[in-house]
């Protein structure tokens, strides 16, 4: 079994949570990170404000069955769950990036347009549209279909869910694609006051 030291875990989670916030990637109580270790999660608590993470905002719960502490965890429990035990990936962010989502209003998918972002996303990140687009069972199956082959899905008019083999390198990818989303926002704005 591994150990778990939730004292690294907890100040990762802190350190990302409090860039996702400071970025305006997530409001005061929006997103949610997880790490799989073992057969276990780390995931926030649910309502933490992933930009003041504390102690008590990590829930730690099985990655194989439903527990009495998944009560106390973020509402996509579910959906990271899903992802952790389908994919390879070993950590989940949950963001709201505000350009991205304006974006899924629009397109079907979104292309990467920046040199990074091309770099890091070789083809457009998939929009899911889903009639229920929070903690359904709907999202959870969509976003592993996805992200068997993505490394980020981005859900309609509610966030992305990037993955990764550490919470830094989600960040790296969801942060990397808001700056070629917000790229593409100007430039759809500069084309339409010509």
């Amino acid at each position: 079994m591994t150990p778990i030291n939730r004292q690294a875990i907890y100040k990762e989670f802190r350190r990302i949570g409090r860039i996702t916030y400071d970025l305006g990637y997530n409001n005061t109580h929006s997103g949610n990170i997880s790490v799989r270790v073992g057969d276990k999660i780390l995931i926030n608590r649910r309502g933490a404000m992933l930009g003041f993470l504390e102690d008590k905002d990590l829930v730690e719960v099985p990655l194989n069955k439903e527990s009495p502490a998944d009560k106390k965890a973020s509402v996509e429990l579910n959906s990271h769950r899903a992802i952790l035990r389908n994919t390879p990936a070993k950590a989940v962010l949950h963001m709201h990036p505000p350009k991205t989502i304006a974006l899924s209003l629009i397109m079907k998918s979104v292309p990467p347009i920046t040199v990074e972002g091309k770099l890091f996303f070789r083809k457009p990140v998939p929009v899911l549209a889903l009639k229920n687009a929070t903690a359904s069972l709907e999202m959870e199956k969509a976003l592993v279909r996805i992200l068997k082959t993505h490394p980020m899905a981005i859900v309609r008019a509610h966030g992305t869910f990037t993955i990764g083999q550490t919470i830094e390198e989600c960040l790296r990818y969801a942060s990397m694609f808001e700056d070629s989303s917000n790229i593409t926002y100007l430039v759809r704005l500069l084309k339409a006051k010509r």
